[in-house]
């Protein structure tokens, strides 16, 4: 039977194994492949923290991507600076943003997976209202350098669109 906590074991386990996948790739900057897994790492600690001092949290059937937030998150550093841009850099233990922008389709790359027998793919939206004028300058690097058009403008103030 599954104890809080576990989950947290179970991951670092996982973590190890696309970590060692990933340390082969040389074409993943080493320090973007370290502060992925550190961040990964210190996800699952707040979550697994959370879920073990939290009474109301009454199962360990959890499914968390740690890399699902890790890409939005840099994806956002395109569009933040000066203090909010540190924060995110600091919490994505990365130096610089340029090492997110100019290895991050290899580490993309490097995760998706697709062969006759498995599958493994990833994809992230970024969603902005429809009424805010987004900068092209942060449109035109979404493109060139994280490898597609991952920007969605929505009409926030419209239910029915706003909930698809």
């Amino acid at each position: 039977m599954a104890r809080k906590g576990d989950g947290l074991i179970r991951w670092t386990i996982v973590l190890g194994l696309i970590g060692a996948v990933m340390s082969q790739q040389s074409t993943v900057s080493q320090k973007l492949y370290e502060g992925s897994q550190k961040f990964a790492l210190n996800f699952f600690k707040k979550i697994s923290e959370f879920v073990d001092s939290d009474p109301s949290v009454t199962t360990t059937n959890i499914i968390i991507s740690p890399l699902s937030v890790w890409t939005l998150l840099a994806l956002l550093t395109e569009g933040a600076d000066g203090k909010t841009l540190r924060e995110l850099l600091d919490v994505l233990n990365v130096d610089n943003q340029n090492d997110i922008k100019y290895n991050f389709k290899n580490l993309i790359d490097t995760i998706n997976v697709n062969t006759s027998e498995v599958e493994i793919s990833s994809l992230q939206l970024i969603f902005t209202d429809i009424t805010q004028q987004r900068q092209q300058a942060f449109d035109d690097n979404i493109v060139q350098f994280y490898g597609q058009d991952l920007l969605r403008s929505l009409d926030f103030n419209s239910s029915p669109q706003a909930r698809k």
